[in-house]
């Protein structure tokens, strides 16, 4: 399957506005993290740091993929469960809330996401002012 990370302008500016989007399924979780090899302790939030909406991932595990997990508890489920991550009896959820104003670009091999660091700063200051009410 073709990555997230490429998504057409159009759609991209499209999920830009939304509120939230949910990738339901593996299939869709394969998409979102390109169907690479990653590290189980890799951040879901940093791998999909691309996409242009706040995202949330649900699945059932049935490949091999899965990130965002703590070491420990990643490598305790495969010594008591080796077949977790393919059977289907596990499941995921997971969230990703892109900084604003992200910028994606991309090559075969490489992705790279930069965004306004002032507009994080200031959106972070505007939900700590909501905190205080």
């Amino acid at each position: 399957p073709q990555p997230m990370w490429c998504l057409r302008a159009d759609a991209r500016k499209t999920l830009s506005k939304a509120t939230i989007a949910i990738a339901k399924g593996d299939l869709m979780y394969r998409k979102l993290l390109g169907d690479r090899k990653w590290e189980v302790s890799e951040p879901f939030d940093a791998l999909c740091s691309y996409f242009p909406c706040p995202l949330v991932a649900l699945r059932t595990c049935k490949s091999p993929l899965a990130v965002g997990m703590n070491r420990r508890d990643a490598d305790k489920l495969d010594a008591d469960k080796p077949t977790w991550k393919v059977d289907g009896d596990c499941g995921m959820i997971q969230a990703c809330f892109p900084p604003p104003g992200n910028k994606v670009t991309w090559t075969a091999s490489t992705m790279e996401v930069q965004y306004d660091a002032a507009k994080v700063e200031e959106d972070w200051k505007k939900l700590a002012e909501l905190d205080e009410d």
